[in-house]
């Protein structure tokens, strides 16, 4: 008896991505107008599924943790980023609120603009270059 098979090719379809959109735009910006001596990273704590969300949370990882970390003169600086109509987690919230305890700086921003504004108020001198933020 011979089996058939028929491979359907299906129409990929590109994500709406809005906060990684925002985050790479922030980053393309922040490598042109932070100063040196900052030091910046993301921590890629989403995505590859529940038994690599398993191992991370073994490893230390804790879920809520903002996106961007910026030091800057000894002092840490964190930025949750969201889009326009995202909301954060209650995980986020709290560990939003145990950083503010720690003594750090949290901020939530919605826009490339936003975000250098945040980071403006941490005391950070941004470089005084001409940017334009390109839209994804």
């Amino acid at each position: 008896m011979t089996k058939t098979f028929s491979i359907e090719q299906v129409k990929s379809r590109k994500r709406a991505t809005p906060e990684a959109d925002l985050q790479k735009q922030l980053f393309d910006a922040m490598r042109v107008l932070m100063p040196h001596g900052a030091f910046y990273t993301h921590f890629p704590m989403g995505g590859g599924g529940f038994w690599h969300g398993m191992r991370m949370k073994r490893l230390g990882a804790v879920r809520g943790v903002p996106d961007v970390l910026i030091i800057w003169e000894g002092k840490t600086f964190w930025l949750e980023l969201k889009s326009p109509d995202g909301t954060l987690s209650l995980e986020q919230r709290c560990v939003g609120e145990d950083l503010r305890k720690a003594g750090c700086r949290v901020e939530v921003a919605r826009s490339v603009g936003q975000a250098l504004g945040h980071i403006r108020s941490f005391g950070i001198p941004l470089r005084d270059v001409p940017y334009r933020v390109e839209a994804a």
